[in-house]
């Protein structure tokens, strides 16, 4: 084996333990619980819309391999106080699975101006906290009057 092959073999290992390493950086540094905000319609137990019944809808995701305890959900705004929901909470949040927080549209269209960002955040019981990226929700569009009636349908938001 001469000096070449043994630079080689050097190199070889050098590059794989800088792999390994950057991948164990990048793995404790993700994020083990996802937080998303969307608008969505609130819907009967018969698949018929409830219109015209809107909700923000706020959704926890549990990556870990244990059962987390969600102790508070909410949103904020710069410039404007967070608004949190607790009923029903503390929450279990069970391990690769989701909870999901529907807060009425109504109440919080005054809270909040949806036609700029809005944070929605979970509080774990432990005190750590996990929030989503500023997100535009927007309103809820109307479908015009014709558009509607061929569809057999009244007016409704949609998205």
């Amino acid at each position: 084996m001469g000096v070449a092959d043994i630079i080689a073999v050097y190199g070889a290992v050098l590059s794989t333990a800088l792999a390994a390493a950057q991948f164990v950086s990048w793995w404790r540094a993700r994020k083990m619980v996802g937080v998303q905000v969307s608008l969505r319609d609130l819907y009967s137990q018969d698949g018929r819309r409830r219109a015209p019944d809107s909700v923000v809808l706020i959704r926890a995701i549990n990556r870990t391999d244990h059962t987390l305890k969600i102790n508070g959900i909410g949103m904020e705004q710069v410039g404007k106080k967070s608004l949190a929901s607790v009923d029903g909470l503390p929450a279990p949040l069970h391990p690769h699975d989701s909870f999901d927080r529907p807060l009425p549209w109504d109440p919080m269209a005054q809270h909040f101006d949806f036609d700029k960002p809005v944070t929605a955040y979970v509080t774990l019981t432990n005190g750590e906290i996990f929030r989503t990226k500023p997100t535009v929700l927007g309103a809820p569009k109307v479908v015009s009057g014709a558009a509607a009636g061929a569809l057999g349908q009244p007016e409704q938001p949609t998205y």
